[in-house]
Formats: structure tokens, sequence, C-alpha cells
């Protein structure tokens, strides 16, 4: 999405919204919080682009799902490198947020100009979008589970771990419990590979029009 704003012709606010709405979903999957923090992103405030392709998050506790009592506590901090997301954070920052007002915050909306997209407002576009693109209206916390899934199955012995940490799950045993699916790839993965053998190897052509 945000490769087919760039090249646009012309670019008028529509082409804008179309890079904004695919950033949406990439920063939604490379910092897989709530749209409640997401809506808190403010360039130099809350999000830094740092150089060597770093991003540094510093989210403060009231946009975090924390208990009252926590939520006075220190701010979230997180930073990663990844060259893509900076790339595209920078283009717009530089080339089409202007396009909007001239408010720092990440994600602005196309009729309010003194407020940016509220929590609602992002979860109602990623829900438009998926829907549009994939066929299925997927939520920004369906997006969390996604990474959590993906942390998972891609490393069975360490990824449980992981993706605990990345959700913030004060107690691993809830990450477990609705994210730990690894055995299941694991063994569509051993199927796979068990099809593959008795397809390609040295065996006659499977004869799908005989009678069974």
């Amino acid at each position: 999405m945000t490769a087919e704003a760039e090249a646009a012709p012309v670019r008028r606010i529509r082409t804008a919204s179309l890079f904004r709405d695919g950033l949406l979903l990439a920063q939604a999957a490379a910092l897989p919080e709530r749209a409640r923090a997401l809506s808190a992103l403010v360039f130099d405030v809350t999000l830094h682009l740092e150089a060597d392709d770093f991003i540094h998050y510093a989210i403060p506790g009231e946009a975090l799902k924390r208990s009252e009592r926590r939520k006075a506590a220190a701010a979230f901090h997180a930073r990663l490198r990844n060259p893509r997301l900076h790339r595209a954070l920078t283009v717009w920052r530089d080339a089409f947020r202007p396009m909007f007002d001239d408010q720092p915050w990440l994600f602005p909306s196309g009729q309010n100009r003194d407020h940016p997209l509220t929590e609602e407002s992002l979860g109602e576009i990623v829900r438009r979008v998926t829907a549009a693109r994939l066929g299925q209206r997927i939520s920004i916390h369906d997006i969390r589970g996604c990474v959590a899934t993906e942390l998972i199955e891609t490393d069975p012995a360490r990824g449980a771990a992981q993706a605990s940490a990345v959700l913030r799950h004060r107690d691993p045993a809830v990450t477990r419990e609705h994210y730990d699916h690894a055995e299941g790839l694991v063994a569509c993965a051993g199927w796979d590979a068990a099809v593959k053998r008795r397809v390609c190897g040295d065996r006659p052509d499977l004869d799908l029009g005989a009678d069974t």
C-alpha cells in the first residue's frame, strides 16, 4: 500500500491516506500494541527515528492496558531496528504527513485537523483495509495474535517465551494458553515432508482417475 502511494503519478489526500493505512498495518505488526498505544504515537515525543534505522518508542502508561495503579508507572520503552519501517516512517513524515496538517502525531485524521485518529478509528481502518485486501476483517488485537503465533511457530523451543515478552504478558501461561499452537505447525510440516517423499520419490505417478 505504501509502494502504491509512492508510485502514484499525482499525490492527493487520498494517496496520503493510502500510505497512512499501509503504514498503520506495518506499525501494528512491528510494534504489536493495542490501538490505544498506537493512537498515542507522536513524532519526537513517543516515537523517535534514530540513526542506523533504529526506532525508539516511549509510550506513556495511560496509553497501555494496565491497572490504574500501574498506569502511573514509567512509560513503556522499546527500541527496534527495522530498515523498511524506518524508511516508511521517514517518507511519511517528510512527503505525505504534511498533506493533512502540521501536527506531530503519527496518524492524522482527514476530517479533524486538531486531533489524531482515535483508537476506535484506527481499529476501523484496519478492519476495513483487511476486509478489502484479504477478504477477512482483522482487528488490531488479531495482529498481536498473529505476531505471537508467528514467533512461536517459527521457533517452537523459544518462541513462547519470546512472544510472552513481546506481548508483555506478566504470566507466560497466558501466552501458551492463547497462542502456543506450534505443535500443529510441526505436525503439518511432518505431513508435508511425508507427502513429498511419497509423491516425489522413485514411485509411479498417482492415477487420480482410478477407482478407489
